[in-house]
C-alpha cells in the first residue's frame, strides 16, 4: 500500500504477526504524537522548551514499559480470574477512548 500512496508516514513497527498487534498500535500512537509535535512546532503553537519536555517524556517510555512488563505474574493472576467472566466493559472518554477500543478489540 505504501508504494501506491503519494504520501506515507511509515512507523517501522515491523511485520504484523497478529490481526490486532499491540506493537503496531503502540507504534502508531508514538508516531502520531511525534507528528503532532512537529505540526505544532511548525505552526508556532509549541515552544522549544515544551517540545524538549515532551521528547524527554518519550525517552522515558522504555523504562515505563519495562516496569509494566515486570508486572506479568500479577497480570497472569488477573487474567485467570478474568477468564471465568462472561461480560466485560471497556470505558474510555476523550484521549482514553482509543485505548478502551483497543482493549475491547484485544479481548474479542
Amino acid at each position: 500500500m505504501v508504494r501506491e500512496c503519494s504520501l506515507a508516514y511509515v512507523t517501522r513497527a515491523g511485520v504484523e504477526i497478529g490481526v490486532a498487534s499491540t506493537k503496531a498500535f503502540t507504534t502508531q500512537l508514538a508516531g502520531l504524537f511525534l507528528l503532532t509535535l512537529a505540526l505544532a512546532q511548525a505552526k508556532g503553537h509549541l515552544t522549544d522548551e515544551a517540545e524538549q519536555q515532551y521528547l524527554k517524556a518519550m525517552r522515558h517510555l522504555p523504562a515505563a514499559l519495562q516496569a509494566v512488563l515486570a508486572l506479568e505474574p500479577q497480570i497472569m493472576a488477573w487474567a485467570e480470574d478474568f477468564a471465568t467472566k462472561e461480560n466485560a466493559l471497556f470505558l474510555g472518554r476523550g484521549l482514553h477512548y482509543p485505548i478502551a477500543m483497543e482493549g475491547a478489540l484485544k479481548l474479542k
